[in-house]
């Protein structure tokens, strides 16, 4: 056995995950030709409180699937005036005509509520992708 084939191994192990999550993130649903992946991110301007809106980034890959789809339908890319009102204060984040609409747009709110931590504060100066962005607002 040659002193170099565990590394080779463990060099063709790797290229072929490589490959295989390559794959897997390309995948598209046959009916409509979409990526099954969601990669979107959103800056979030939380004016809720009185004074200078906060600003928060960060990836919807972990979003409400309800929401994904939704955001993947709509034809817009800025949501403004976001509360916690009901399914209409979510502005087609939320299907309406669902009969799930009210507890989706408790979870769509707890959701976005949940991510403007202190962890995904926005950085200005580093170099971001953003598809979405979302403006909350008091009721």
């Amino acid at each position: 056995m040659d002193a170099n084939e565990p590394i080779r191994q463990e060099y063709a192990h790797a290229q072929a995950k490589k490959k295989q999550k390559l794959k897997s993130e390309n995948e598209v649903c046959p009916l409509c030709k979409r990526s099954l992946h969601f990669t979107a991110h959103v800056i979030v301007a939380d004016a809720r409180e009185p004074g200078e809106p906060q600003l928060f980034y960060f990836s919807l890959e972990d979003a409400p699937k309800h929401m994904q789809n939704q955001l993947k339908r709509n034809n817009s890319d800025i949501y403004e005036f976001l509360s916690n009102d009901g399914v209409e204060s979510l502005m087609g984040l939320v299907n309406e005509e669902s009969e799930e609409a009210e507890e989706r747009a408790e979870e769509v709110w707890n959701y976005i509520d949940n991510k403007c931590n202190n962890e995904n504060k926005f950085q200005p100066g580093i170099h971001r992708s953003i598809q979405y962005s979302f403006t909350l607002a008091s009721v």
